[in-house]
Formats: structure tokens, C-alpha cells, sequence
């Protein structure tokens, strides 16, 4: 098994947390737009919510399709257009930078569920999508604003914090919609 990161500390990350298990690792830094593996070396790769971050997804699922093996499977975990929606409308909402506003919601759009299988049956012979949705009522007002502020846009905290206030008082709970899935595609 090859654990692989574009950056050593989470390869770091990954080292320590399989360091009580047996069995055979490889620990690696790559880039997953020039993967230095050789053609068909893995029967399956992971991509667990990261494509996104590719400079080219078509680049990157060209490079997970050459080093897979025929019939060797993709699994890549991703959110979708509606993951975390009430969040960026918070940040819309409480954006300090109105020039920001044009960027919210961008970070992760590059590949979600809703546009990845086009870009994924260019290079694979089948795929199939394993959806995972479910709300999340949050109830305190600290982990949702500190959540909130940790997002792409520089947000007004004090008029932040007491709307999510009010909707925590007034429903009982902050609604969270958490929407995101799997692709799992067969080379």
C-alpha cells in the first residue's frame, strides 16, 4: 500500500497514524497531475475529497487512469453543489469584502458530484456514485461561528454571531446540510 500527500507533513500525518498497524506501507509525496509511478502499478487509488484541488482534473484522472491496472477501480470522495450550503449563505450574508463574495463557494467546485462523472467517463470504462447525505443540527453558537470565520471570505463576526444566535434560539439548532459522495470508477 502506497500512502501518498502534495505535502511531507501529511505524509508525516499518515505515517504515524499507521504505525501500529501491520503490514506492508510505502509512504510517498506526489502530485496527482504527475504521479511518478509507472503504468498499471495499483489495483485501486483513492482520492479522498482532493481533486478539487488539482490544477486539471482532466489531467489528474488521465494520471489515476494510467497507473491503475485494467479493471483496476478509482474510489474519490467529493462534496456536492449543495454540501454546506447554509454556510455560504452565511458567508455571502456577513462577507466584509463584497469583492469576496464572487469567490465563495469556488474552492471546491472544480469537482463535486454534480460535474465529476462528466470528467470521469472520459477515462474510465464505468462508474457508479455512492451518495452520502445527511443534516447536522449544531446547537452551539461557538463551533458555528468559529466554522463560519475558518471559510474562504473574511466575515463581520459580531453581526454573524448573532444571527446564528437568533436561529439556534428560535429552532433549537443551526441546520447543516452535509452532502457529498463517492465515485467509484473501473478503468
Amino acid at each position: 500500500m502506497t500512502l501518498t500527500d502534495l505535502s511531507q507533513g501529511m505524509v508525516d500525518e499518515a505515517k504515524l497514524n499507521v504505525s501500529e498497524h501491520s503490514g506492508n506501507f510505502q509512504f510517498e509525496i506526489a502530485y496527482v497531475c504527475d504521479l511518478q509511478f509507472a503504468d498499471n502499478s495499483f489495483d485501486v487509488v483513492t482520492a479522498n475529497y482532493m481533486l478539487y484541488h488539482a490544477k486539471s482534473q482532466d489531467i489528474a484522472l488521465a494520471e489515476i487512469a494510467r497507473v491503475l491496472k485494467p479493471g483496476g477501480r478509482l474510489y474519490a470522495k467529493t462534496n456536492s453543489d449543495k454540501h454546506i450550503v447554509e454556510f455560504l449563505d452565511l458567508q455571502k450574508k456577513f462577507v466584509i469584502d463584497d469583492s469576496q463574495i464572487k469567490n465563495v463557494g469556488l474552492a471546491h467546485a472544480a469537482f463535486t458530484l454534480e460535474n465529476g462523472g462528466a470528467m470521469i467517463e472520459k477515462h474510465f470504462s464505468n462508474f457508479e456514485i455512492v451518495k452520502d447525505n445527511s443534516i447536522c443540527e449544531a446547537t452551539d453558537i461557538d463551533v458555528v461561528v468559529d466554522y463560519a470565520l475558518s471559510m474562504d471570505a473574511t466575515l463581520n463576526k459580531i453581526p454573524l454571531e448573532e444571527a446564528v444566535r437568533e436561529e439556534i434560539e428560535r429552532e433549537g439548532y443551526f441546520k447543516v446540510t452535509r452532502s457529498s459522495g463517492m465515485f467509484i470508477a473501473q478503468k
